[in-house]
């Protein structure tokens, strides 16, 4: 895995076009310009007993992104005290058109956030 340093310029929760509930963090790096990662969906869909589409509810992973922002970043709001930080974006490999596995803050890779650990349905 590749760590590259980049600031948090941005961390926004939003529905997007397709009606999903999802979120990004943007980042910003020296050497090559602003990235958005996550884009993940925070919601599921509710069934009746049919299988007919009810509405979109929340799911765990939703707010277990939150919590590990959050804790990853010692901040209590991350729309507020995200922005300005440093991080290390974490990649399959150096590049910028690499996968993004994750991503932590400086003060430790204990608190590292795999994406694929949260989301994994």
């Amino acid at each position: 895995m590749h760590e590259e340093a980049a600031i948090i310029k941005d961390f926004d929760i939003f529905i997007e076009d397709h009606g999903l509930l999802t979120f990004f963090i943007t980042v910003d790096y020296d050497d090559y310009g602003t990235q958005g990662i996550g884009g993940y969906c925070l919601d599921t869909v509710e069934s009746d007993a049919d299988g007919k589409f009810v509405r979109r509810i929340g799911h765990r992973a939703g707010s277990d992104i939150i919590l590990a922002v959050c804790r990853a970043f010692n901040v209590t709001n991350p729309f507020t005290q995200l922005k300005g930080k440093p991080c290390f974006v974490l990649k399959e490999r150096a590049g910028s058109n690499e996968k993004v596995l994750g991503i932590r803050g400086f003060k430790g890779k204990k608190d590292s956030i795999i994406f694929s650990e949260i989301f994994h349905d």
